[in-house]
């Protein structure tokens, strides 16, 4: 008798795993078709306001206020920009003809103290003696020209006394 109460446990045991089986395949099916279902259905809306959006395109509407006013905005500030480019161009074209203008000026002065008078060439140069560039400290210069003469008086090369650490002899 142990051996029929064995077998109809095992008979009890297999009958519930199909029984669990097919809940488990119902179950699947029904996941299935529900996702079927919400695919097709997500779908056919997405379909559905393509057309629409395509038709408003075609009158010439717009979809929505919020759109129009988004692009106007950007068509507004992409004016303004051009306009601040272009101000900034005619700056600049505007600053190099000013520094082609001191270039020239510069030049035209050059030539006159190298040679003022373009008619008669002359082989004596007059270099003008530049200014000290740093300003005097304690009553010292920044350099003393040291640089020899064709003609004219011999310059002192003597650095004054008490400013042995800030001017320089300038060759």
């Amino acid at each position: 008798m142990a051996k029929k109460g064995s077998v109809d446990k095992l008979k009890d045991v297999v009958s519930k795993n199909n029984e669990l089986s097919e809940q488990e395949k119902k179950k699947n099916l029904l996941f299935k078709f529900l996702v079927i279902t919400l695919t097709l259905l997500i779908f056919s809306a997405w379909v559905l306001t393509l057309k629409n959006s395509w038709q408003l395109k075609k009158n010439n509407q717009s979809v929505s206020p919020i759109v129009t006013e988004i692009k106007q905005d950007v068509d507004e500030t992409i004016e303004e920009i051009s306009e601040r480019v272009k101000k900034l161009e005619e700056e600049q074209l505007l600053e190099q003809g000013v520094q082609d203008l001191i270039d020239n000026l510069e030049e035209e002065v050059n030539k006159d103290l190298i040679n003022p008078n373009p008619e008669q060439p002359s082989d004596n140069f007059v270099i003008p003696e530049p200014l000290p560039i740093d300003p005097m400290r304690n009553g010292c210069p920044a350099w003393i020209n040291c640089m020899p003469t064709i003609d004219g008086p011999v310059r002192s090369c003597v650095i004054p006394p008490g400013c042995e650490g800030y001017t320089q002899l300038v060759y």
